[in-house]
């Protein structure tokens, strides 16, 4: 399904911060993303990833609106 940018902009209402962990699986490594925190404003999460010890670690995506089921939470610490 194909939108206009400003279309898809208008869907996005809600961002999350994800967290790169790295598995190690039969010889060959899978990069996994966690959920860690879904919130209105791309700026506050954005200050959030700064803040952790390793930002390069954590990235802030657009949630998914388009009815795939979203991924679960985990809680942070």
């Amino acid at each position: 399904m194909k939108f206009a940018k400003k279309t898809v902009e208008k869907l996005v209402m809600a961002y999350c911060l994800e967290k790169q962990t790295i598995r190690k699986k039969a010889g060959s490594f899978q990069i996994l993303w966690t959920r860690y925190a879904t919130c209105g404003s791309f700026e506050l999460l954005e200050q959030v990833r700064m803040g952790q010890k390793h930002p390069e670690h954590w990235r802030v995506v657009p949630e998914n609106t388009h009815g795939v089921p979203l991924a679960p939470m985990k809680k942070a610490g």
